[in-house]
């Protein structure tokens, strides 16, 4: 973290007063109503999730309780910051992007681990493992994890075709941070962090020839006017937890936190989904302006996975108890 809490939340404090809120949420104090923050844009899917889950909470509860959606990070909330402001209270929700919090807590980068996960189904069943430490961590920070969905999964773009390990060697490629850099330096990449913004000039410059990162991203930077191809490697994955202050939660009735706890179980098999079909919906738009998807061998895949079994390890220095969820989720996967 580059703030202390306190001048985090002096900072955030002095955001929050100059934001400009719509009248409603001004007025909804008068009711049980939760601000939520989120960095995302309104449009994504995630924010999306908690629009909808508003709106059925909002009607099953007959309009007792509603949550004010403020994305784009309106409240000068961080992702990074996101964890400390639900607990401070300085918002009674928000989302928290799971892998912006490893600076602080190491474990909740656990599912972005190199190649651990290959898709949807086996990130369900490492949840089964690393959703009781999820909920766990929040309750030591003051706040209740509501529900979990995940980021669509990851790929490689590129302008070159892709056959052997040493198509990758050298290849400037950009990474959204330090965890997504280090697995492209592992399989010979030469990972480069670059902040979104500046990734389509990057492109366009030469400075990279490549990113790494989701479908639905590449659809948002058009991908297709700079990129041919795209290979789906799923080399990391991260999660969002939607959680919300424990003294907000506490002065719920016994019946609005049961409606609540209720409501977040039954949709977040949805919130999954609406993950995958973020994936498979920008897959086909980028395919449609030309782009090809291309398969990795199984030797590749192979290659690249062990290249990064340092990284594993090295995570594994800075959060001991990691170790220990994936030994017993590859032992009961059967692949210890």
């Amino acid at each position: 973290m580059n703030l202390t809490r306190r001048s985090f939340l002096s900072a955030v404090g002095a955001t929050a007063a100059a934001v400009t809120l719509p009248a409603y949420v001004k007025n909804a104090y008068a009711n049980t109503s939760l601000i939520y923050s989120d960095v995302l844009p309104a449009s994504n899917f995630q924010v999306q999730n908690v629009v909808r889950y508003a709106e059925r909470l909002k009607q099953e509860s007959g309009g007792e309780i509603a949550i004010n959606v403020i994305a784009g990070g309106a409240l000068g909330v961080h992702s990074q910051d996101a964890m400390y402001a639900v607990q401070s209270g300085m918002v009674q929700m928000a989302g928290l992007n799971l892998s912006a919090q490893v600076g602080e807590i190491p474990l909740l980068g656990s599912e972005g681990i190199p190649f651990l996960v290959e898709d949807y189904q086996q990130l369900s069943d490492f949840h089964q493992y690393f959703r009781p430490e999820v909920e766990r961590i929040m309750g030591d920070n003051q706040q209740k994890c509501l529900f979990l969905s995940p980021s669509p999964p990851q790929y490689l773009f590129l302008n070159k075709l892709v056959e052997t390990h040493d198509d990758l060697y050298g290849v400037p490629i950009r990474g959204a941070d330090k965890f997504t850099v280090d697995i492209c330096n592992a399989i010979g990449m030469s990972g480069v962090i670059i902040p979104w913004g500046e990734t389509i000039p990057a492109l366009a410059t030469g400075r990279v020839d490549g990113v790494a990162t989701s479908a639905a991203s590449a659809n948002d930077g058009q991908f297709w006017e700079l990129l041919k191809y795209f290979y789906p490697t799923n080399h990391t994955w991260a999660s969002n937890a939607v959680t919300i202050n424990m003294s907000s939660w506490e002065r719920l009735s016994e019946a609005q936190r049961t409606l609540m706890a209720d409501l977040a179980i039954d949709m977040e098999p949805d919130f999954w989904r609406a993950s995958q079909e973020a994936d498979a919906n920008s897959l086909e738009t980028l395919q449609q302006h030309g782009m090809e998807q291309v398969a990795i061998s199984g030797a590749l895949m192979n290659e690249m996975r062990e290249s990064c079994f340092p990284l594993r390890a090295s995570f594994y220095k800075r959060a001991p108890q990691a170790e220990e969820l994936v030994q017993q989720y590859l032992s009961d996967m059967g692949q210890a």
